[in-house]
């Protein structure tokens, strides 16, 4: 958890310091993809990435074009990407959300990494085409 903590507090610090900040988020994969759903990464405007898409070529290129959506000041995307010729081992398949933090997002930012603080369980809904998809959506509970 505290690997987790840690990336969010990352996100926040960027915001707080009025920097373009993104998210990519794995939402779905297929086969031997080396991301798995769950898996994150944030990336900012001057390129400084943390977190893991999985790793690879993929995550390169998704880096890429999410640098490129940041310096554009875009909306929310989705992107299916198939990796079966990079030269990898790992084939399959993953669907990614881009997602372009504000500074709206800041407070939702700040209770994901308070609750892993306290190891508390929330759930993080993704809802595209709100003002924001980061949403808390019911009371944390405590982990036992």
């Amino acid at each position: 958890m505290q690997q987790q903590a840690e990336f969010w507090r990352h996100c926040i610090h960027t915001l707080n310091n009025k920097q373009a900040l993104a998210l990519l988020f794995v939402v779905d994969s297929h086969g031997s993809s080396p991301g798995k759903a769950g898996a994150k990464m944030a990336i900012t405007a001057d390129g400084t990435r943390f977190g893991t898409l999985g790793g690879g070529q993929i995550e390169y290129d998704l880096s890429e074009q999410a640098l490129a959506l940041i310096q554009q000041d875009s909306c929310s995307r989705l992107f299916c990407v198939q990796h079966n010729g990079t030269g990898q081992v790992c084939g399959g398949s993953q669907t990614v959300l881009y997602y372009p933090c504000t500074l709206t997002d800041l407070t939702v930012l700040q209770d994901i990494h308070n609750a892993l603080q306290q190891k508390q369980v929330w759930q993080l809904v993704l809802m595209p085409g709100l003002a924001s998809i980061l949403k808390r959506v019911s009371r944390p509970m405590s982990l036992s």
